[in-house]
C-alpha cells in the first residue's frame, strides 16, 4: 500500500512540476516575444545575393514543396519543418516498420509451429499501436511548428506595418523585418524563403500562395490573402496590415484566456492523486493495524 502511494504521489508530482514549468516557459517566451518589438530600423538593408539564390536552388539535400506531395507522411514532416531528405526516409522506414515487423514475426512463428491465435492478435496489435504513435508523434511535431509560426506571426506583423508605414514596399519591407528577427524562427525562415522567391521572379500572388502551403496555418492564410487583394485592387497595404495585425493580437489575448480557463481542468487530476495518496499515506497505517488487532483476536 505504501509503494502505491507512493506511486500516485510521485506521477501526481511529476504531472504538476511539468505543467508549471511547461506554462512557465510559454509566459516567458510570450512575454518575451511580445515586449521585443526592435527600435533599430536603420538602413540600408541587405538584399539576398545571386550566389545565394543559385545555392539553395542546388540543394538537393531538401525536400520542396513541390515534392512534398510524394505521400501523406512526406507532407506532413514538410509542414512541421522536418525538410531533410535523411530524416524524411528514416520516418518512412519507421512507418514501414509497423507493417512488415508483425509479419516477420507471424512468419517466425509459423515457422516454428507456435503460432497461435492469441500471438497473431498480440502482433497485429503491436503493429497498430506501434503505426498509431508514429503518426501522434507526426502531428505533434506539425502542431509544435504551427504554434511556433502563430506565436512569432503578431511581431513580424507589427514590424512589416512599421517599414510600409515608413514608405517601403511588401518585397523592399521584408528583408528589413527578417533582419530584425530571430533568424531560427520558423516564421522568419518561412517569409524569408518567400522572399527569395520573390527575388527569383515569382509574383506576390504566387509566393504568398506558396508559403500558405508550406505552412498550413489559417490565419497566416487569411492575412497572405488580404494582401493579395490589395495588391491587385491597389489598395493600401499599410492599413491592411495594421488591421490584420491588431486581430492577430486579439486572437493571440484569447487563447491565452482560453488556456487560462483550462488550468483547473488541468489540474483537478493530479489534485486528486495527491489527496488519494495523502489519505493512504496518513490513515492507511491505521487502517493496517486496526485490521491485524480484529484479526489477531
Amino acid at each position: 500500500m505504501i509503494l502505491i502511494s507512493s506511486l500516485f504521489f510521485g506521477i501526481a508530482s511529476a504531472g504538476l512540476t511539468w505543467f508549471f514549468i511547461h506554462r512557465y516557459q510559454d509566459r516567458s517566451a510570450l512575454a518575451q516575444r511580445l515586449s521585443s518589438l526592435s527600435g533599430n530600423l536603420s538602413f540600408p538593408y541587405r538584399l539576398p545575393s545571386a550566389d545565394s539564390l543559385r545555392s539553395d536552388t542546388k540543394n538537393t539535400d531538401q525536400i520542396t514543396l513541390d515534392t512534398s506531395y510524394e505521400d501523406k507522411i512526406t507532407r506532413q514532416l514538410f509542414v512541421a519543418g522536418v525538410r531533410h531528405r535523411k530524416s524524411v526516409r528514416f520516418y518512412r522506414f519507421v512507418v514501414r516498420l509497423s507493417f512488415i515487423l508483425p509479419i516477420v514475426l507471424i512468419v517466425l512463428y509459423a515457422l516454428m509451429g507456435s503460432l497461435t491465435l492469441k500471438n497473431l492478435i498480440l502482433f497485429a496489435g503491436l503493429g497498430i499501436a506501434f503505426y498509431g504513435y508514429v503518426w501522434l508523434v507526426l502531428r505533434a511535431l506539425k502542431q509544435r511548428q504551427q504554434k511556433k509560426i502563430l506565436r512569432a506571426l503578431p511581431q513580424f506583423f507589427d514590424l512589416l506595418v512599421v517599414c510600409v508605414e515608413a514608405g517601403l514596399n511588401f518585397s523592399a519591407a521584408l528583408p528589413r523585418v527578417i533582419q530584425d528577427m530571430d533568424p531560427e524562427e520558423p516564421v522568419i525562415k518561412e517569409f524569408d524563403h518567400m522572399h527569395r522567391e520573390l527575388m527569383g521572379g515569382l509574383s506576390l500572388a504566387q509566393a504568398c500562395d506558396r508559403l500558405a502551403q508550406r505552412c498550413e496555418v489559417l490565419d497566416l492564410s487569411i492575412i497572405l490573402t488580404s494582401i493579395i487583394q490589395s495588391d491587385q485592387m491597389g489598395s493600401g497595404l499599410a492599413q491592411v496590415l495594421r488591421i490584420q495585425s491588431a486581430e492577430l493580437r486579439d486572437k493571440l489575448r484569447q487563447r491565452m484566456r482560453e488556456k487560462a480557463y483550462r488550468i483547473p481542468l488541468k489540474l483537478l487530476f493530479p489534485m486528486v492523486l495527491i489527496f488519494i495518496t495523502l489519505f493512504t499515506m496518513t490513515l492507511g497505517p491505521a487502517f493496517l493495524e486496526l485490521s491485524s488487532g480484529i484479526g489477531g483476536r
